[in-house]
């Protein structure tokens, strides 16, 4: 019987703090707004919230160095929310002052930023290069949960250097169906998918 008692007890103290925390939490659910160039996008903030858990989002690779073509393997990497970075062999340009015949970590990293609603993608070591360049598959399908009216002629695909000026690049493909942008990448940078610019 006291078994009991305390069972039922916990189970209404759970009930009282579920209770106490859905009230709080619907006291802060206020709209997030974004302002673009034509207009104001109203976003919940549910919404954002529920987005912000997946993100940051990120992988690293090892480049192994080929010493009888005296170059680097390729390699790609493949993040939980669908994007994805190849690297074709012999492709891969170390940073300058690498010492030659060093493996290399790649990274590749993808973050939800809540100021403009951007998706930032950041690849390093910073001064690598890649010839012929790397294919990035960018998946902006978190985008479109946030805005369902947007569609790919509304999304823009930047390179932001490092004073934070955003210039636009051409994608070489897009993926309607999958949410997908695919982009030649030159060199590692910091790179964004945006509809709000």
């Amino acid at each position: 019987m006291n078994c009991q008692r305390k069972v039922i007890l916990n189970l209404l103290v759970l009930l009282i703090l579920f209770f106490c925390l859905s009230v709080f939490t619907s006291c802060l659910e206020l709209p997030f707004e974004i302002e673009t160039t034509d207009s104001t996008i109203v976003i919940d903030s549910t919404l954002i919230d529920s987005l912000l858990i997946s993100y940051p989002q990120a992988r690293t690779m090892v480049l192994r160095y080929n010493q009888n073509w005296d170059q680097y393997f390729g390699g790609s990497i493949q993040i939980p929310g669908g994007s994805s970075f190849e690297v074709e062999d012999s492709s891969f340009i170390p940073p300058s002052g690498t010492t030659l015949g060093v493996d290399i970590t790649l990274s590749f990293k993808v973050e939800l930023d809540t100021s403009a609603m951007d998706l930032v993608f950041t690849l390093s070591p910073d001064g690598a290069s890649f010839l012929p360049p790397a294919n990035a598959w960018l998946v902006w399908k978190d985008l479109k949960t946030i805005d369902p009216e947007i569609n790919s002629d509304d999304i823009k695909f930047f390179e932001i250097d490092d004073n934070g000026v955003y210039s636009e690049i051409i994608p070489a493909f897009i993926d309607n169906s999958e949410f997908k942008i695919l982009i030649y990448i030159h060199h590692a940078s910091r790179y964004a998918l945006s509809y709000t610019r």
